[in-house]
């Protein structure tokens, strides 16, 4: 279901972007997915960074045919739905329900579906934060969880955007009490499956597609990563801090080694886990307990019986 959602909100931005009417062109977007609300209710959804424009069959660059807009928002929600429900029927066989697809499909085109686009920015330091809070974000943290040993409670804080004023950006907070296995479970249920990319690059950010079209993408629309390179060394040279030297000739000049990833080195590591057991027996134990050698230095005999579990 989390592999339909993001398919779905990818193919949904590819198949309207692809219209001339809108820009006639590929974009790029990053997706990210989050299952959590604020409060960490089950509430999943995708983040999407997407270009304000795009790349033809041919490498030239289109901008979008709105200002403050990359697809109308009413074509947008209709064409996700449709998308989503397709993919959905297809895997629908896989899913453990009783209720045939055809009654969930019509009570799915009864609701209007919710689709949040924000306004395009050049403001780089939005866009680095947006990536930055979304990409390494977690269901909660530590600082929101708090324990009371009197009442052996568990206090969430969280953000109510309910009682979010219009235009302000300060979100009051609110707080939630649980018990703490109810605590442990709603954190738990956040955690995706083994091996599952929640962070998916599309279009012009998937790294085939940008080989082939980075060498006729504009310069303008290009995030340059020398630039950021040269400030840093331009705060270091103010700030007068040292350059890193070696530890045993204090030299600068450093050689560059490239070193290739090794995409096999997982696979001993999976072969060698040990299989999955329960606690070992009480008898086993007494036994190797009662085979240790106590003569050797650094051991000692059990004070009690009630020590040898």
């Amino acid at each position: 279901m989390y592999n339909c959602l993001l398919r779905s909100a990818w193919a949904t931005l590819k198949t309207c972007s692809a219209e001339k009417s809108n820009l006639g062109a590929l974009p790029g977007a990053i997706m990210v997915l989050h299952t959590f609300g604020s409060d960490l209710k089950y509430h999943v959804h995708v983040h999407a960074l997407v270009t304000f424009g795009g790349v033809d069959g041919d490498g030239h660059w289109h901008w979008p045919k709105r200002k403050k807009k990359l697809i109308p928002f009413r074509q947008f929600r209709t064409k996700f739905r449709a998308t989503f429900v397709k993919h959905l029927e297809k895997l629908y066989p896989e899913l453990e329900t009783g209720k045939p697809f055809g009654h969930l499909k019509s009570e799915l085109y009864q609701k209007s579906w919710c689709v949040h686009a924000e306004r395009p920015t050049m403001r780089t330091k939005v866009i680095q934060e947006y990536l930055g809070r979304y990409i390494c974000r977690v269901g909660v943290s530590k600082s929101k969880l708090k324990y009371d040993p009197a009442t052996q409670q568990v206090t969430l804080l969280f953000k109510d955007y309910r009682k979010a004023e219009k235009g302000n950006p300060n979100v009051p907070l609110g707080q939630k009490t649980l018990a703490p296995l109810v605590a442990i479970d709603q954190i738990m249920r956040h955690c995706l499956p083994p091996y599952f990319q929640k962070c998916r690059y599309y279009g012009l950010h998937a790294s085939a597609t940008i080989k082939k079209y980075k060498a006729k993408l504009p310069v303008q629309i290009k995030n340059n990563g020398h630039t950021v390179r040269t400030i840093f060394q331009l705060i270091s040279a103010l700030l007068g801090v040292e350059e890193i030297t070696c530890d045993v000739c204090q030299g600068t000049d450093f050689e560059m080694e490239t070193i290739r990833p090794d995409n096999e080195y997982i696979r001993p590591w999976l072969q060698n886990l040990p299989k999955i057991r329960g606690s070992p027996k009480k008898k086993k134990h007494i036994n190797l307990i009662s085979h240790l050698n106590y003569s050797q230095p650094g051991l000692a005999m059990p004070a009690a019986q009630g020590n040898q579990t």
